[in-house]
């Protein structure tokens, strides 16, 4: 059984860290950190994303800045043994600054209002 974990409210450029722990499973226990359904490899350099493993039974997922375009998405911590395997997901979701509302927006943003300076 997975330990459920969730996200807090997050914004551009922050730090992001949860932790999956198994709370009952027999080992050999094997931890992986999905993204939208892909494997995060341990280290990601092109996604900023970093898994470590705690011990045999948790391992934790960091991100050092977080960009809205590249992370928010929906996390998945699976554990596996011989037996069985069990998941659980969060979404992720990053506040983006205006300045990312402007690039994929334009002055149609929401809850923008261009005066026309």
């Amino acid at each position: 059984m997975v330990m459920p974990f969730n996200f807090d409210e997050t914004s551009e450029g922050e730090r992001v860290q949860v932790i999956c722990s198994v709370k009952r499973g027999d080992l050999p226990l094997t931890l992986n950190w999905l993204k939208d359904g892909a494997r995060i490899t341990q280290h990601d350099p092109p996604t900023g994303l970093k898994v470590l493993p705690l011990d045999q039974y948790s391992s934790t997922l960091l991100l050092a800045n977080a960009h809205a375009a590249t992370h928010s998405g929906n996390y998945t911590c699976m554990a596996s043994n011989p037996a069985r395997t069990a998941s659980h997901s969060a979404t992720l979701v990053i506040k983006g600054t205006l300045h990312e509302c402007m690039k994929v927006y334009g002055n149609r943003a929401p809850g923008f209002t261009y005066s026309g300076i």
